[in-house]
């Protein structure tokens, strides 16, 4: 029997981590304060969340801070319904959440978690995508990089905000001094 030499490289599921998922949606609901989304606004979108409840949870308490309306259980069950995603996200699921919050401080360090994961997605991404373009006789080498140097421009400023480079740790460090300040922790 011939066997094949080639073995393909193992696959993967996509790089994500739950429980910083839900310990930041669990922080916003049982810390429903300012103080905690304030902390992780800057780091996060809906997109970035690997498990789409989550995702959609965000929006909701996102929706609801841009309102200025509470952000407890109840009402972010109800704007949950208002979007049409209490079959995705039923109140159970959304209660089960409240009970993994953390404090501030620990709401930011999963946020990094979270967003880390979330570009480890994207490079992965856009690695898939460059690959598949390198490959295209009928793609411009000359446009291909550029769009993927774009594409990486973008994921850096995702990173970091702007246009700086800096590594993961130090704006997680950054962002994590600049709560404790802002809980009163540093002068």
């Amino acid at each position: 029997m011939k066997t094949n030499k080639y073995t393909p490289f193992p696959v993967k599921g996509m790089p994500n981590v739950p429980e910083a998922e839900q310990a930041v949606i669990g922080s916003l609901l049982s810390f429903g304060g300012n103080r905690v989304f304030d902390a992780i606004s800057p780091e996060l979108n809906k997109d970035m969340f690997y498990d789409n409840r989550y995702a959609v949870l965000y929006d909701a308490i996102q929706s609801l801070y841009a309102s200025n309306k509470p952000c407890d259980i109840v009402s972010v069950s109800n704007e949950v319904r208002s979007m049409g995603k209490i079959e995705e996200v039923s109140p159970h699921f959304i209660a089960e959440t409240l009970n993994y919050g953390f404090d501030s401080f620990h709401a930011v360090e999963h946020a990094l978690m979270v967003k880390q994961k979330y570009l480890q997605r994207k490079a992965i991404e856009l690695s898939h995508i460059l690959q598949q373009q390198a490959y295209d006789d009928t793609e411009d080498i000359g446009d291909v990089l550029f769009n993927a140097g774009k594409a990486l421009e973008k994921m850096q400023q995702d990173l970091i905000g702007q246009n700086e480079s800096q590594s993961f740790k130090d704006i997680a460090q950054s962002a994590l001094k600049n709560i404790e300040r802002k809980m009163g922790l540093y002068s």
